[in-house]
C-alpha cells in the first residue's frame, strides 16, 4: 500500500499548510476536519486539523502525525471555505484563522495550562493510571502544563488522554476564567406545601399566633400567590416591613419555604412577546416583501428609524427559518450590551437559543460548537459567530450593521464580520437581512447599485413620535461646568414627570490631559507617544492605547511648578457636575471603565431599567442595543468631540452615533427630547441629525468620498511597518512604498509617521492604498504586498520587523 499523507492546519502565524505522514495504525482515523497531534520546530507539539488526505510524497522529509484527538470532524467543508476565503481576501494565514476560530479547548498546544476540573474529587477513582496520575498532579500542582503532564507519563502522545478528562470535567483549560453565562437566581418564597389547599390554609393564623408580623406577612404571601407566578423574599420582605428573622421563624413552623428562582436581569416588558405579538401593517408588508424575494440571496438591507420595530421582524423570519428545518446566526455588534435582546429571544425560542461569545466559559463554547454541527437552532452571537461549524445556515441576521464593533482591529485576521457575514451567507445559499436605523454608507450605496434590496421602516412602532431634537450653541449660553442652564433645567424637569435622563460623552477618564501651566509640560505613556488620561476614581494616569499607569504628578518634573492643570473632560467629569449639580438625583456612568465584568455591566442596566437611577452617563456603549422605557431626554454634552477626528469616516461615526443615542429618548410614553451642545452648530452633520435627514447626509458624504477616492469608491488597503527603531520602521514603510509605487503608482502613498508615532514600545510606519475595484489588480496587489514584505524582512536589521495589513480599514 502506498504512503498516505495529511496536509494540515496549525494554529499559528504559518503562510502554508504543513504535510505530515500518516502512520499505518492511523490511517482509518485519520480523516478531514479532525485534530492530530503533531511535532511542529524542535520540540513543540501542536493539535493541527486535517484538511486532505491524499498520496503524494512531499520533496522533503516528512514527519509522522503522533495520534489522533477527535473521533468525528470538529469542522465542516463549507466552513473551510470561509476560512480560506478569509485568508486571501484579508491578507492573513490559515493558521491565525483557526486560532481565532476555535475555542481554547479545541486548539490545544504544549504549553497550554491545565487545572482542576469540577469533578476531580468525584472522578477520581474512576480513572485509568494514567489519567490517575494526571488527575493527582493537577490536584496537588494546581496548574501544570501540557509539557509537563508529558514529563510526569514519560510518554510523547498524551492529547487523547487530556481530551478525555476534559469531557468529564476533571480537569480544564486554564483560560476558562472566564465568567459563565448563567440566569439569574433570587430567593422567592411560597407557601409549604402542606399548607396549599384551602382547608390546611384556615389553619396557618392559628400557628401564627399572636404575632403581627407573622400574620402580616403569612396574609401577604396569600394574596400574592394569587396575583402572581412567584413573590421575591426581597418583595415580601418590602411589603411587610418584616424582618428576615421573621421569615426564620415561619420556616421553622413549617409555614413557608424558601427557594430559587431564575428571573430575567431586566424587567419583563418584553415577556409580553411569548407569543410574538402581533405585527403591526408597516411589519406585514416588510415580511411579505422579503417572501417575495424568495430564494434570491442577494443581501436585504433594512433601513428602519430607531424604535421602528425591527427585532420582532427579526423575530419572525428567525421562526420561519426554524420551522424550515435550518439554522440562523444573529449577529450583534457587542453581545455584553444585549441583554435585553437575549431575554426577549428566550421567552420565545427556549432551548433552541443558544448564546456564543467571549464572556462565557470554554466548555459553554465548545458545546455551542458541537450543536451547531446538526441542530436547528439560532445563535445569538458576537463577531467571531461567523466562524462557527454550522450545517444548514438559513438565515443570518446582522443588528446594528453599521457598528464599527464588527470590524477587527488586532490581531489577525483583521475581518470585517458583516462582510464576512454576506460571504458566508452566499456559500450557505442562506438569507442575510442587515439591519439599521444609520446604515453604513457601502451598504446604502450598494442599495443605489441594486446589489443589495432596499426595505424601510419609517415610523416608530406603536405610532410613538421621533424626538424632538434641538440644538443649544455653547457660545451664547450659560454653563455650570460642561452642562449647559438649559439642559440641567430640563434633566430637572424629566425627573418632575418621573422620566430619566441620558448624557452621552463618548470620551472615558476624567480628562485627558495634565499639564504644568507654567511650561507646558504633559504626562506622556512611556510606551506610547501619548499623553495619559486622568481616571479620578482609581486616581491614575493611564494610557487607553497599551494599559499603562501611574499615578499623578504633584508638581512638574520638568520645571517644578505645583500648578498643574486638566484639559478637556470624559464621563468621569460629567458625573462629577452631575452629583454636584443635582445631588438629589441617582446617577450612574456606563463606559469600559464601570462595565468591566459582565455583572457590573448588568446591574447599571438593570438599575436604569427598574427606575432606581434617574441620570445614565456614557459613552457609545449607551447607544447599542439598548430599550429602555421611561426615558425622556438625551443629552449631547458635546457634538464637536465626535465630528473634529483625522478620519474619513469621522463624518459618518458623528451622525451615526448622534442618531442611535438620540433614539434612546421617548421609545414609549411621550415623545422624547434630544439636547445637543455644540460650539460649531452650523456643522452640516448636526443639521442632518436633528432633521433626521439620512439621505441629505447620504448625498453629501457620497461625493466627499467620490472626490477624494475614499471607499466605496475604491479597495483600501493600509499597512504599517511597526520596529523598536524609529528610523527603521519610517525605512521599512518608505521601502514598501517605492516597491509598490513602482508597479501601482499613485495608488500608494509615500511613506505616512501617523500622529501617535509609537504604541507600545514600537514605532510605527503607514502606506495607505487605494485600489480601483478590479478584482484582479486587487489580487495582484495583495501579492506584490507579500513580496515587498518579504524582501524587506530579508535585509539585514529588519528580521524582528512586523508589517500589519489592514483590508478595508
Amino acid at each position: 500500500m502506498p504512503a498516505r499523507y495529511a496536509d494540515v492546519i496549525i494554529p499559528l502565524a504559518v503562510k502554508n499548510t504543513y504535510t505530515y505522514r500518516v502512520p499505518a495504525n492511523l490511517e482509518n482515523q485519520v480523516k478531514f476536519g479532525i485534530r492530530v497531534e503533531v511535532p511542529f520546530g524542535k520540540k513543540k507539539l501542536y493539535a493541527a486539523l486535517v484538511l486532505e488526505i491524499h498520496e503524494n510524497k512531499p520533496a522533503y522529509d516528512t514527519r509522522k502525525i503522533l495520534n489522533v484527538i477527535d473521533e468525528e470532524p470538529v469542522v465542516t467543508s463549507i466552513q473551510l471555505n470561509l476560512w480560506r476565503w478569509m485568508a486571501d481576501y484579508y491578507l492573513c494565514d490559515l493558521g491565525e484563522i483557526m486560532f481565532a476560530a476555535m475555542p481554547a479547548r479545541l486548539k490545544l498546544q504544549s504549553e497550554t495550562r491545565i487545572k482542576p476540573g469540577k469533578n476531580l474529587d468525584e472522578q477520581i477513582f474512576d480513572l485509568s493510571d494514567q489519567e490517575y496520575l494526571i488527575a493527582e498532579a493537577v490536584s496537588i500542582q494546581k496548574e501544570i502544563t501540557i509539557d509537563q503532564i508529558r514529563s510526569i507519563l514519560d510518554i510523547k502522545t498524551v492529547y487523547p488522554l487530556i481530551r478525555k478528562l476534559l469531557e468529564m470535567e476533571v480537569i480544564e483549560i486554564y483560560e476558562e476564567l472566564l465568567e459563565d453565562f448563567r440566569p439569574k437566581k433570587v430567593t422567592a418564597v411560597r407557601l409549604a406545601s402542606e399548607y396549599r389547599t384551602a382547608d390546611k390554609q384556615k389553619l396557618i393564623f392559628e400557628k401564627t399566633g399572636q404575632s403581627d408580623h407573622q400574620t402580616r406577612v403569612m396574609l401577604a404571601l396569600l394574596q400574592q400567590e394569587k396575583q402572581k407566578k412567584f413573590i421575591t423574599q426581597a418583595d415580601l420582605v418590602r411589603m411587610t416591613e418584616a424582618n428576615h428573622s421573621v421569615l426564620a421563624a415561619l420556616e421553622k413552623k413549617g409555614l413557608i419555604e424558601r427557594y430559587d428562582e431564575t428571573i430575567s436581569r431586566l424587567p419583563d416588558f418584553a415577556q409580553d412577546l411569548d407569543d410574538a405579538s402581533p405585527l403591526s401593517q408597516e411589519q406585514e408588508s416588510i415580511i411579505n416583501q422579503i417572501d417575495e424575494f424568495g430564494d434570491s440571496i442577494k443581501p436585504i438591507l433594512l433601513h428602519g428609524v430607531t424604535g421602528s420595530g425591527k427585532t420582532r421582524i427579526y423575530i419572525e423570519l428567525i421562526l420561519k427559518t426554524l420551522s424550515a428545518g435550518k439554522q440562523v446566526l444573529y449577529l450583534l455588534p457587542e453581545i455584553a450590551l444585549t441583554t435585553q435582546i437575549v431575554q426577549r429571544l428566550e421567552t420565545i425560542l427556549g432551548d433552541q437559543l443558544l448564546v456564543y461569545h467571549s464572556r462565557i466559559n470554554e466548555n459553554a463554547r465548545v458545546e455551542v460548537w458541537k450543536s451547531v454541527l446538526g441542530l436547528p437552532k439560532v445563535v445569538l452571537a458576537a463577531r467571531s459567530g461567523i466562524f462557527l461549524p454550522f450545517a444548514d445556515l438559513g438565515l443570518i441576521v446582522v443588528d446594528e450593521e453599521h457598528d464599527p464593533s464588527f470590524k477587527q482591529e488586532d490581531p489577525n485576521p483583521r475581518y470585517q464580520a458583516r462582510d464576512a457575514a454576506i460571504v458566508l451567507a452566499k456559500i450557505h445559499g442562506a438569507k442575510i437581512i442587515l439591519g439599521s436605523a444609520t446604515p453604513s454608507i457601502e451598504s446604502y450605496y450598494n442599495c443605489k447599485l441594486e446589489k443589495y434590496h432596499y426595505l424601510a421602516l419609517t415610523e416608530r412602532f406603536g405610532n410613538m413620535e421621533m424626538p424632538e431634537i434641538s440644538l443649544i450653541n455653547l457660545k451664547k449660553v450659560s454653563k455650570s461646568g460642561h452642562l449647559t442652564t438649559e439642559l440641567i433645567d430640563e434633566i430637572k424637569a424629566m425627573k418632575a414627570e418621573g422620566f430619566q435622563s441620558i448624557l452621552f460623552q463618548n470620551r472615558r477618564g476624567f480628562a485627558p490631559v495634565l499639564m504644568c501651566t507654567t511650561c507646558g509640560w504633559t504626562t506622556l505613556c512611556k510606551n506610547c507617544d501619548t499623553t495619559l488620561t486622568y481616571h479620578q476614581y482609581s486616581n491614575q494616569m493611564r494610557c487607553h492605547l497599551c494599559g499603562y499607569s501611574e499615578k499623578p504628578a504633584i508638581e512638574c518634573p520638568a520645571c517644578g511648578n505645583h500648578e498643574l492643570t486638566l484639559k478637556g473632560f470624559g464621563t468621569e467629569m460629567i458625573e462629577d457636575e452631575v452629583k454636584i449639580m443635582l445631588p438629589d438625583l441617582k446617577t450612574a456612568r456606563l463606559d469600559l471603565d464601570t462595565a468591566r465584568g459582565k455583572k457590573k455591566l448588568e446591574k447599571i442596566i438593570y438599575q436604569f431599567e427598574s427606575g432606581e437611577l434617574d441620570i445614565l452617563i456614557g459613552t457609545q456603549m449607551i447607544s447599542k442595543g439598548l430599550d429602555f422605557d421611561r426615558v425622556g431626554l438625551v443629552g449631547v454634552v458635546s457634538a464637536d468631540h465626535l465630528l473634529h477626528f483625522p478620519d474619513f469616516r469621522a463624518a459618518e461615526r458623528a451622525f451615526q452615533l448622534m442618531t442611535q443615542v438620540a433614539g434612546r429618548s421617548g421609545r414609549r410614553h411621550r415623545r422624547g427630547k434630544v439636547l445637543i451642545q455644540a460650539y460649531h452648530i452650523s456643522h452640516p452633520v448636526i443639521h442632518d441629525v436633528i432633521a433626521g435627514n439620512y439621505d441629505q447626509f447620504f448625498k453629501r458624504e457620497i461625493q466627499e468620498r467620490k472626490q477624494f477616492g475614499f471607499p466605496p469608491f475604491s479597495r483600501m488597503i493600509v499597512l504599517t511597518a511597526r520596529h523598536v527603531d524609529a528610523n527603521k520602521a519610517i525605512l521599512a514603510a518608505q521601502t514598501i512604498s517605492q516597491y509598490l509605487k513602482q508597479r501601482l503608482g499613485d495608488r500608494v502613498s509615500d511613506a505616512i509617521t501617523p500622529s501617535i508615532a509609537r504604541i507600545r514600545n514600537r514605532y510605527l510606519g503607514l502606506i495607505v492604498i487605494k485600489l480601483e475595484k478590479k478584482s484582479s489588480l486587487i489580487q495582484q496587489c495583495k501579492d506584490w504586498i507579500n513580496e515587498a514584505i518579504i524582501l524587506i524582512k530579508k535585509q539585514k536589521g529588519f528580521s524582528t520587523l512586523r508589517v500589519s495589513i489592514n483590508v478595508d480599514p
